[in-house]
């Protein structure tokens, strides 16, 4: 019985033991938030999606430096580094993200008519 009480009480430190990450994803220059947008921690395996209100939270983040990764469609990728201190730390960040330029030169649209189908 004891041991079955050790192995539970072990599990439930181990799993508080890790440090939060919430914050916000928005456009740079509107501040709209960005829904959808995916914010990872690549080397962790650890993603979650921006919600409609903008936030987002990573949890069960461990101690020591992370690259977060935010990505969403026709923006470029943001690269925010992080320092997790403590366990049981909240960290909040705000992440402002930069629309993707794409750069055209030529557009040609070619239209046809099928005459066989009248």
């Amino acid at each position: 019985m004891k041991q079955v009480f050790l192995v539970i009480f072990c599990i439930a430190f181990l799993t508080v033991q890790s440090a939060t990450i919430k914050g916000t994803v928005t456009d740079a220059k509107t501040g709209e938030e960005l829904v959808g947008a995916v914010v990872f921690i690549r080397d962790l395996k650890i993603a979650a999606s921006v919600g409609l209100d903008g936030s987002f939270v990573l949890k069960n983040v461990p101690i020591g430096d992370h690259k977060i990764e935010t990505s969403y469609i026709s923006y470029s990728v943001k690269t925010t580094p992080v320092k997790v201190k403590n366990e049981n730390d909240l960290l909040t960040l705000n992440i402002a993200m930069v629309p993707a330029g794409v750069l055209m030169r030529d557009v040609e649209v070619i239209g046809t008519k099928d005459l066989s189908s009248e």
